[in-house]
């Protein structure tokens, strides 16, 4: 397996996880994943558990998928479903949990809110003044990402927030 969220859906612990939330009710089940986010992205790491970590994880893949990212999973998803139906919304903590919180999740402090030691916008934000490489796309739906050979997709690429 190759893709990200293949490679983390498989992972033992996960695979609990999915079946646990599996079981829940649609709305708790949302809740579940943000809350799990929530918890790998928030914590000092030292508190968190390696399967805490692992769900938080797994929990920010779902909620980016959610969020529209694009996934390979499909066999993931046809045995828990909750992972393609998406939410009607999806609110604000569910993007902050895939987002900068997956990033924490990941263990990578230096996200989100906040400046950086330098004084910058913290990576993970987009927002005026950040440090960031960002290449926006021009395709009309999510099912012209896919590799087309001679079809150009980039519209503009920011190195270093320039």
């Amino acid at each position: 397996m190759s893709a990200w969220d293949e490679e983390i859906f498989s992972v033992e612990a996960n695979v609990d996880f999915l079946d646990e939330l599996d079981s829940l009710e649609e709305d708790e089940a949302e809740q579940a994943v943000i809350d799990a986010a929530l918890l790998a992205a928030n914590q000092n790491p030292a508190s968190v558990s390696e399967d805490e970590l692992l769900n938080g994880r797994a929990a920010a893949t779902i909620v980016a998928i959610w969020a529209g990212a694009p996934f390979s999973a499909g066999e993931v998803a046809e045995t828990y479903p909750f992972i393609r139906n998406r939410p009607a919304t999806v609110s604000d903590e569910a993007i902050e949990a895939a987002t900068t919180g997956g990033a924490k999740a990941l263990r990578r402090h230096n996200v989100g809110d906040g400046k950086d030691p330098q004084g910058r916008p913290a990576k993970g934000t987009i927002v005026e003044g950040a440090a960031a490489d960002l290449h926006v796309l021009d395709a009309p739906s999510a099912v012209h990402l896919a590799y087309r050979p001679g079809m150009p997709l980039s519209y503009r690429t920011f190195v270093a927030g320039a």
